[in-house]
């Protein structure tokens, strides 16, 4: 049980450590004592860290949010980057700046996506089972990815069973048992970072090709062997991608998940954030702080930042995407400002629904409706197409 696997605890510990530190008659001995017990006492808020966030992660909800989340974002991301590529021409036609988002660009990050499904799959699989993400980086920011025991591999585990080493594979098995939510996590993230990876990498080979067509055409070269020479540069991109584009796509793939790394304030804090006392206050830190990121990036507010404006005077693609970002972040966020500030009410086909009236019987006659608190409302019509009188409701939660 958890007292054998802890140790003892409560004041009763802290008093026989004293004694025991009292009964050292060296200072050297003192001092390995203190170290060893000061281990011994972190690995025990790790273990407790660790069923912590893993009984977070237990239910069912969370990971479809988790789902939803990154699917929802990731077509965002790509709405965006067609924007960027209407920008871009428009940019380009007023400049004469050639460095720009281009409609054939932002086509081939959704094509890669598309041919990566397969292979997220698989990458998806192998976290399942060994616990361990492709690129090391997860959404649980805790010190130690396993403080049950000393693995998550399955095959290792069982090898361990098979082997007779049976002290570790109890151990690793409860470890397991304990960290499943994480794992399913784990997994969910690898198979849209796998997916983001290869269509980013697809996005830069397509770059790349299109940059020899250009530089062949200019250099006297037919259009055939233009052609030719384009497609030969983009199948090594995609074969052998470089350095700089294999970092850049796995930048690309942490940003999509929101697990890229912090910077400035929150980056100093994120250490802080991952100490197994905070995560009693703090469970996730790293995540629900891009996620904000990634929101204010695509809010109006940027147009008061003064970066936004030297992203945009910079020019190239950067200055398409910051544009189509809030462009198209603060059409959504309009949108849905429609919807729940009144301008949408309730003789609408769709409006969202705050706490609702305050007195009883108002409260009442929406629920007759149909309508909860704090949600998205749908009418309901019949199969003549006339309003029933009521709703469907779905809650924000």
């Amino acid at each position: 049980d958890f007292d054998r696997l802890l140790g003892p605890n409560g004041p009763e510990t802290i008093e026989h450590l004293g004694i025991l530190y009292g009964s050292i008659p060296t200072v050297r001995g003192k001092n390995k004592f203190l170290a060893q017990a000061s281990g011994a006492l972190d690995r025990g808020m790790d273990v407790i860290s660790e069923i912590w966030i893993n009984s977070i992660l237990s239910l069912p909800v969370t990971h479809a949010v988790n789902i939803a989340g990154n699917a929802v974002f990731m077509g965002l991301r790509n709405i965006e980057r067609f924007v960027a590529s209407g920008v871009g021409k428009a940019r380009g036609a007023i400049t004469g700046n050639t460095d720009h988002m281009t409609f054939r660009e932002s086509s081939a990050h959704v094509m890669g996506m598309l041919e990566a499904v397969g292979d997220a799959f698989l990458v998806a699989g192998k976290t399942l089972k060994t616990e361990v993400p492709a690129d090391g980086v997860t959404k649980i920011d805790v010190r130690r990815m396993q403080a049950i025991g000393n693995t998550g591999d399955l095959g290792e585990i069982a090898d361990q069973w098979r082997n007779g080493n049976i002290t570790a594979a109890v151990t690793n098995t409860l470890g397991v048992s304990m960290r499943m939510g994480g794992r399913f996590l784990l997994a969910e993230d690898a198979f849209f970072k796998g997916i983001a990876y290869r269509g980013a990498v697809r996005a830069e080979a397509e770059m790349v090709a299109a940059n020899v067509y250009d530089q062949a055409i200019a250099a006297g070269k037919s259009q055939q062997q233009a052609a030719y020479l384009a497609a030969i540069e983009k199948g090594n991109m995609l074969t052998t991608p470089n350095t700089t584009v294999i970092k850049k796509a796995q930048t690309e793939a942490e940003i999509a998940t929101f697990q890229d790394n912090l910077d400035g304030f929150f980056g100093a804090m994120q250490s802080a954030a991952s100490h197994p006392l905070a995560k009693i206050v703090v469970p996730f830190f790293k995540t629900p702080t891009n996620a904000m990121k990634q929101t204010a990036v695509r809010s109006p507010l940027m147009l008061l930042y003064p970066n936004f404006y030297r992203t945009i005077k910079a020019g190239g693609r950067e200055a398409d995407l910051a544009i189509a970002r809030v462009a198209t972040g603060s059409g959504v966020m309009a949108l849905f400002s429609m919807y729940g500030g009144g301008l949408m009410n309730e003789d609408s086909d769709t409006f969202i629904m705050g706490s609702g009236p305050p007195t009883p019987a108002e409260k009442q006659a929406l629920a007759r409706k149909g309508i909860q608190p704090y949600s998205v409302n749908i009418k309901n019509y019949d199969q003549n197409g006339n309003w029933d009188g009521t709703y469907t409701s779905i809650q924000y939660s």
